[in-house]
Order: structure tokens, then sequence, then C-alpha cells
């Protein structure tokens, strides 16, 4: 499940939540400028920023922010700029990171706002004043599509600015010598799986570990019984063997959205595939070999059914449907880290 999502179901059991964002990183660390994770008042730690060396450390300092009327806290690890026994965590990364930690009581008013957005995979930027004039310090803005959901007064020339930030990171603002920390919120990742057979099911349940949604697809109703799939959360489609309501299904979608064709029916194999080049779908998996490519494309233009992977998955030397499954499943990911990279034309 999304981060932001988890999130929102903390603050529905009713508890605090803090958010710890990388902003600035150097030399060798665990995860980038933008990671986060989220710590709730029950001490329960979502995520991961290191490999483990930090976040005893996040979550005791996470608690205790929420103790005190500071909305937040900016904190240093450094392992690469400093001989000092003291400073220096022992983990052999050599890294310094710089973690801010962040109240998100501001946030909690636009939960539903924050759900609907991710679920339609409109942009989210958010960010904090961290340095600068002291009336300033620790204000807020949220944007949806650029424009505001919350603006604190004083930040109203820096919501423009953010507008022009592509990515998340630290900037200081020309007009006040703020220096804030944007947090791009990433996209809600989705799966569409055609087809819920028994090799479907490791399939969905490792996607699902690694943060997708995932939705299947099968006309058949006895292959959509959600046990199945546990302890995987998924979302079932019983969409028969029909363009109509294939065609449906594939426009609720993004065209991002990556789509694996696996039901081991020929028919309803062709109808996903089709309607998924018809719409523009920019990665299209389908199990089989490349005589099965060749009857289920055969109504396609033959420069784009050579973009259809088939077989899908890395080239893993896969026999088992768990290995299959971690093939697909890795080369799925594969794509999904080049959406909206420079030269990203789908793969």
């Amino acid at each position: 499940m999304h981060l932001y999502l988890q999130m929102v179901a903390a603050w529905e059991k009713g508890a605090d939540v803090v958010l710890a964002s990388i902003v600035e990183t150097r030399g060798s660390t665990y995860r980038k400028t933008g990671a986060e994770l989220i710590v709730d008042s029950f001490g329960h730690c979502l995520g991961q920023l290191s490999g483990g060396c930090l976040e005893h450390d996040i979550i005791e300092r996470s608690l205790r922010l929420m103790r005190t009327d500071r909305s937040f806290e900016l904190l240093e690890y450094l392992n690469y700029s400093t001989d000092d026994p003291f400073a220096d965590t022992g983990s052999g990364c050599r890294g310094d990171m710089r973690i801010l930690l962040s109240r998100t009581d501001w946030l909690r008013p636009y939960a539903s706002q924050l759900s609907q957005a991710l679920k339609q995979k409109r942009r989210l930027v958010h960010a904090t004043v961290v340095n600068g004039p002291d009336h300033l310090l620790g204000r807020r803005v949220l944007l949806l599509d650029g424009k505001p959901l919350h603006l604190d007064s004083g930040l109203e020339r820096i919501a423009d600015a953010l507008l022009t930030c592509s990515h998340s990171g630290l900037l200081v603002d020309r007009w006040t010598g703020a220096t804030l920390y944007c947090q791009q919120v990433p996209p809600l990742r989705q799966l569409l799986l055609a087809g819920a057979g028994s090799d479907t099911v490791p399939v969905a349940r490792l996607a699902a570990s690694l943060d997708y949604e995932v939705h299947v697809c099968d006309f058949r109703p006895a292959n959509l019984i959600r046990s199945r799939f546990a302890p995987a959360e998924v979302i079932l489609h019983q969409t028969g063997r029909n363009r109509d309501e294939v065609e449906q299904v594939i426009a609720s979608f993004s065209p991002d959205t990556p789509l694996v064709a696996m039901s081991h029916n020929l028919e309803y194999d062709r109808i996903f595939v089709e309607a998924a080049v018809n719409q523009g779908m920019r990665y299209i998996g389908l199990l089989g070999n490349q005589s099965r490519l060749k009857m289920v494309a055969a109504a396609i233009r033959p420069e784009l059914a050579a973009r259809i992977h088939c077989p899908v998955g890395l080239p893993l030397g896969a026999e088992t449907a768990e290995e299959i499954a971690f093939s697909i499943v890795s080369e799925v990911l594969a794509y999904t880290k080049t959406i909206g990279k420079e030269g990203d034309d789908g793969i």
C-alpha cells in the first residue's frame, strides 16, 4: 500500500503520525533524497530510510516530537564528513544524511483529497520551511495539480515557485531567503493482471509486497476468490470475454499502468492486449512464447506488436510459478522506475 494511504489509515485509527523524509545526502547512503517513512503514535514504523541502522533512533525522536509543540525537527547522521567517533553511526555506509521529521496534523484535514488524488494519479507536492526568518519556520504549503489545497500565510510567492520544482529536495526562496524542503509525492503504483489462475497468485502477492495496488481480472468467478490471494490485498474484477467490458476496464487506468495478460485463454488475452494497445498502454506483457504472441497480436500492427513483452519477465531461466512471478514483477518494476525519467518512452 502507498505510504500516504498507510498514513491515512493510521489517522483513521486515531493515531498521530510523523513523516520522516530524507532532505539531503552526501556520499554513499542506503536511500536518497525524497525517500520517506512514517512513525505513528503507537510506535509503528512503515517504510525504510536505511538498512536498519537509523530507524530505531528515528522512531524515538518521532515519538518525542509528538509530545512537544514543535512541528518539525531536522536530524543529521554523519558518516562521511566527520571523523568524530560519536557522530559516526558505525554503519560503514560512509554517507551523510539529513532527515526532516514532520508532524502531519496539518495534512490530516485533507485525508480524503490525498486518497483521491493518489488513486487518480494527480500531482501532489508539499513543502515545509526548515530554515530562514523565524516567522516563516514550520509553515507549509500543499499543492494539488499546481493549485493550493493548504497555504500558510507568507508563502504565496513560494507556492508559485514550487510549480517549477520537478523533484524532491531543498530549495531557497529568493524573495524571503527561506529554505524549504519540497516533497514530490510519488504516484500510486498499479498493476493490472488479466487472468486469475494459480500462477497469477504469486505475481499478485509479490507485486503487493512492493506496494503495487494490484487489480486482477477474470471471466471465471471461481478464480475471483479473495482468500486465494491472501495475505495480499487485491482488487478483483469479473470481466467477461467481451470487448466493451474490457475496454471499459482498461480506460479506467493510466496509460503508465503495466498490464500482464496471463489468463491461459487465447481469446481473453487477445481482447486485453488489443484494448491495451488501442488505449496506448506503455507496458504490455504476455505470458507464453512467440507463437502465442503471433496468435494474440494477429490484428495488431507489427511495429506495435513488437513492443509487447513476450515472453513476459526478465530472462532468469525461471521454471516454477514463484520463479516466473519473480521474473515478471522484476521486469514490471524496472519499467515502473523509468516512468517520468528523461527519455522515458516505455520499455
